[in-house]
């Protein structure tokens, strides 16, 4: 457990012992929490449950509390209509955008290897990872802002349509319009990270 964590057990129950926990934000110089609780409820739900389960004896968990992360498009209805999409065409391109598609497998000599396509949005990374391995508390939430930023601007960057040869993107049919140039550590991060995405 981290350090300064007291478990306690509850009351034994009919399968056995309950063991409770909370997760607790650190605070920056100012007194607020460093993370959000999008944060708090990621970490619980895709790392430390993940982890807590591969321990002797572990039966089940079950988390409550925080907020979970979702990304929201809000279609403009006038920009819409001037391409001549419907919200359906919207909803299956965001939707298949994000997808990892099988491509069978190829078999070169006494190997296989199974081939896929990776189209999932941030390439399937959790940008968990890359917090993890700061030191400084508000360094990993600075890496967690950017990649939530990336991830909004790969999804606003999806093909729904093309008009005379030229692609409608997501990013010209929603409230506002395109966005305006990513900030320089987005560019850095997106050049930096980006890796060839494999192909069927």
């Amino acid at each position: 457990m981290p350090a300064g964590v007291t478990p306690q057990i509850s009351p034994e129950s009919p399968t056995g012992e309950i063991l409770r926990y909370t997760l607790h934000n650190p605070k920056d110089a100012s007194g607020k929490p460093i993370y959000s609780l999008n944060d708090l409820k990621s970490l619980e739900d895709y790392t430390l449950e993940r982890l807590y389960r591969r321990l002797p004896r572990i039966i089940d968990l079950v988390s409550f509390g925080g907020t979970v992360k979702r990304y929201e498009v809000h279609p403009d209805p006038a920009r819409l209509r001037r391409y001549g999409i419907t919200l359906q065409q919207l909803k299956d391109a965001v939707s298949g955008a994000n997808a990892n598609i099988g491509g069978q497998y190829i078999a070169p000599g006494e190997a296989v290897q199974v081939v896929r396509g990776l189209g999932l949005i941030g390439q399937g990374q959790d940008p968990m990872d890359k917090a993890f391995a700061l030191p400084d508390p508000s360094a990993a939430r600075d890496v967690l802002r950017s990649e939530e930023e990336q991830r909004v601007r790969e999804i606003r960057q999806i093909v729904l349509t093309s008009v005379d040869n030229v692609p409608v993107r997501v990013d010209d049919v929603v409230e506002g319009g395109p966005l305006a140039p990513a900030s320089p550590s987005v560019q850095k991060a997106s050049s930096s990270d980006t890796k060839p995405a494999s192909a069927a």
